[in-house]
């Protein structure tokens, strides 16, 4: 989950390691395949599979499902996937009849549960949707168009309005540092500085293929783990209007903090960067290199002034990797660790000295 509002390039994370998935299948080493652009606009006919997780989300999920039933390009088939809800939220679901489906599964994560969905669809386009979000009735349809335009995208997305939950002025403060990337921009420019939220994305089975699944150790920052390994074998295209809405909903219990969104973010891009090194230019890959280490550095200072010494430690290992900081991440690593009194002094100290 990339958390709604937060400006991607502006959170870390930590990886013991910056390898290859064990559970994404090998990436094929051609590109994602031309889809044809069908004169007399033949696309309209394309199917799509929207995939809907779901936890405990009962008051919300019913407007969800409704949306991506009045799309003026109707889904083939809705696939809810209820991921162990302890309230009536599959029982919401199950109201509405085909197209929609149901799963049901045991706990375990918005990245398995889209997963399920993934495994069970059957559309030539998978369009993702969160229980507690929103589309407007064009959207399916402008994606599709764009699809046909530029067959060769790999990944459409569209620009979001916000919805309840969120306070005044959130979406213009996020949005005044936010890119949204669109096909004339190489992976490196989407690794340093893209914003795509979940419920804007449609994506071509057949690259789903190429790139596998949602990474199921990742609680958060799972969605841009996968669209930036999407974006590997091909552009992402950007629908120019605002066609969900997001909304946010009760926060959901059995995952970690959101103080540890740092650590998830660097795991989430580290790995990326894996995946698509070898497609890289040698000046790509340093910018993104460059990014990943100036952003770890960054969030691990601010893990430590926002007193949160499980982060700090979590970020200084990897951030002990890069030579020219290694003595400066040292440093950080052994004030995670003394007793909360000694943090607090050295904490204090410093924001005396700051100011």
């Amino acid at each position: 989950m990339n958390p709604k509002g937060v400006f991607v390039s502006g959170w870390v994370g930590y990886s013991s390691t910056l390898r290859h998935l064990e559970s994404v299948p090998p990436l094929g080493s051609s590109p994602a395949p031309m889809l044809r652009a069908c004169p007399g606009g033949a696309m309209k006919d394309a199917t799509i599979s929207v995939i809907i997780p779901c936890y405990n989300r009962a008051g919300m999920i019913g407007d969800a499902i409704q949306s991506s039933l009045d799309q003026t390009h109707s889904p083939s088939e809705v696939i809810v996937v209820d991921d162990g809800s302890t309230d009536d939220s599959l029982a919401v679901a199950r109201s509405f009849g085909p197209p929609v489906r149901t799963l049901h599964q045991e706990n375990a994560g918005p990245a398995a549960a889209r997963n399920a969905g993934i495994e069970a669809a059957s559309g030539e386009f998978v369009a993702f949707l969160d229980s507690d979000d929103l589309w407007k009735p064009a959207k399916l349809e402008r994606q599709i168009e764009l699809f046909e335009a530029m067959p060769h995208l790999a990944v459409v997305h569209t620009l979001v309005d916000w919805g309840d939950g969120f306070p005044s002025g959130h979406g213009p403060r996020v949005e005044a540092s936010a890119h949204y990337p669109d096909e004339n921009d190489d992976w490196a420019r989407l690794f340093c500085s893209a914003v795509m939220y979940t419920p804007t994305v449609m994506v071509h089975r057949s690259v789903l293929r190429r790139t596998g699944r949602f990474d199921v150790d990742l609680q958060y920052w799972e969605d841009m783990n996968l669209w930036l390994r999407a974006a590997i074998h091909g552009p992402v295209g950007l629908v120019r209007e605002r066609l969900a809405i997001l909304r946010r909903g009760p926060y959901p219990d059995g995952r970690s903090p959101l103080s540890m969104l740092p650590v998830y973010w660097y795991r989430s891009y580290a790995r990326a960067l894996s995946v698509a090194r070898s497609t890289l230019g040698s000046e790509e890959y340093r910018r993104c290199r460059a990014h990943l280490r100036d952003t770890l550095d960054r969030h691990m200072v601010g893990a430590h002034w926002d007193g949160n010494p499980k982060a700090v430690r979590r970020l200084c290992l990897p951030a002990m990797r890069h030579g020219p900081r290694r003595l400066k991440a040292l440093a950080y690593l052994v004030a995670s660790i003394l007793p909360q009194g000694a943090r607090d002094l050295l904490r204090s100290t410093g924001e005396g000295a700051r100011s």
